[in-house]
């Protein structure tokens, strides 16, 4: 005998768009001889789905009971999640007694909200498997992560990204007028027109291994949770010199280069943030040199020169930005689409933001030699000094080789609804 323990439905989640899926007649339900908890209800169309358990505190007020409480559901729930057959119902499922300190459900104290999330205007955290294919799930907010946002598994055999808040945001790029004048990094105005994931921590060892390339770290860089180093190059999957290629608007990779693995094991569009991305999410809504705002001395915000680090470091040691983004500043110079110029490209003169901007369209060669192309890297190494680990100071990786080939690694990004 089943008892009933309350009905709740929320229709709609997350942004508001003309076609919104619609979720109803939810309904959660335990077994008077079972742990586990069934919470059914009826989706309109495919949307991403979250849950949140709610308990009435005593006034008829319901409060949500922490989602770190309940971060071992499973089946129809945190995911891609497509309508039950013949108009019946989904299902999700949930024990308690594992989560939230062995609780049991009491008829009227507790109800389940259901959220559907637009495909393209989903959570806040994205976890890719890279141990199972299809393995792509949702959480509203860090304490929603099983394990936690620092968690081993986020280090080795998943990907965990974080949902970048920058659409229509108005901010200013490149160093503080108060911080000093440097010509390559002018301050400007800047928005960015979407949205968009990136890592929570710069690609490791293991994640790379795991979808099937191989490392080109030396031996005293290799190891699970460091960083992945790697060539502009071999991450794109070129292996020509570089004459006259254009700026790769298309995101154009091939499939044996290293984000091309890491698209085809997903499914998901993956590549490198352009700068513009890359800053506005290490600098997680400060205006400083740091985004803590301390002096470039400080050990908890980067790892950096020989004397104080001398290899990469695990990733997730020191103390994340604002965004909950790890290993920004120090540790690995993290390589960005746009090819390097001297000084930020296509700036307004009348200091009018500059729109999704994206380097400049081919690399200038003054004496038409042969050359290979440099692309951005920002946040400064382990073998960088101290004023080079900064949000705002840019430096420039070799296409093909790397200024530092074991000094540069990556952080991958990602747009709504994964793909370009």
């Amino acid at each position: 005998m089943k008892k009933l323990i309350t009905i709740a439905c929320l229709i709609g989640g997350g942004a508001i768009f003309a076609d919104v899926a619609t979720v109803s007649n939810v309904s959660i339900e335990q077994p008077t001889t079972s742990r586990k908890v069934s919470i059914k209800y009826k989706l309109s169309k495919a949307a991403v789905v979250t849950v949140d358990i709610q308990t009435n505190r005593g006034d008829g007020v319901y409060a949500s009971i922490g989602a770190e409480n309940f971060t071992t559901m499973w089946k129809d729930v945190n995911r891609l999640v497509t309508p039950a057959a013949d108009g019946g119902f989904n299902e999700i499922l949930w024990r308690p007694d594992k989560d939230w300190n062995g609780h049991k459900l009491d008829a009227g104290s507790v109800k389940a909200v259901v959220t559907a999330w637009a495909e393209d205007a989903t959570p806040d955290y994205m976890a890719v498997s890279l141990t199972t294919q299809s393995g792509v799930f949702y959480y509203v907010s860090s304490n929603a992560v099983p394990g936690g946002v620092t968690d081993n598994r986020y280090k080795t055999d998943w990907l965990l990204m974080r949902k970048i808040p920058a659409a229509g945001v108005t901010w200013r790029m490149g160093r503080a007028p108060a911080d000093g004048t440097v010509s390559s990094e002018t301050p400007h105005l800047v928005q960015l027109s979407s949205d968009y994931y990136i890592g929570v921590y710069p690609v490791t060892c293991r994640q790379q291994l795991n979808v099937g390339y191989g490392l080109s770290n030396n031996s005293s860089n290799i190891g699970d949770m460091k960083p992945a180093s790697a060539t502009a190059h071999g991450l794109r999957g070129w292996t020509e010199e570089y004459t006259a290629w254009p700026q790769d608007e298309s995101h154009a990779v091939n499939p044996d280069g290293v984000i091309g693995k890491f698209r085809s094991f997903t499914g998901i569009e993956f590549d490198l943030p352009t700068e513009a991305q890359w800053e506005f999410a290490a600098r997680g809504g400060e205006g400083t040199l740091l985004y803590n705002g301390d002096a470039l001395t400080a050990a908890n915000v980067a790892k950096y020169g020989w004397e104080n680090c001398g290899s990469f470091r695990d990733v997730g040691l020191l103390e994340p930005n604002k965004f909950g983004l790890y290993d920004c500043l120090g540790n690995v110079a993290e390589m960005c689409l746009d090819w390097y110029a001297g000084s930020f490209y296509g700036v307004p003169s009348d200091g009018t933001p500059i729109i999704d901007p994206l380097g400049p369209p081919t690399i200038q060669n003054s004496d038409n030699s042969t050359y290979y192309a440099t692309r951005v890297v920002r946040g400064g190494s382990y073998d960088t000094g101290a004023g080079n680990c900064s949000l705002s100071v840019r430096a420039r990786h070799n296409q093909k080789s790397g200024w530092a080939p074991n000094q540069d690694g990556y952080r991958l990004m990602a747009p709504m609804g994964g793909k370009w």
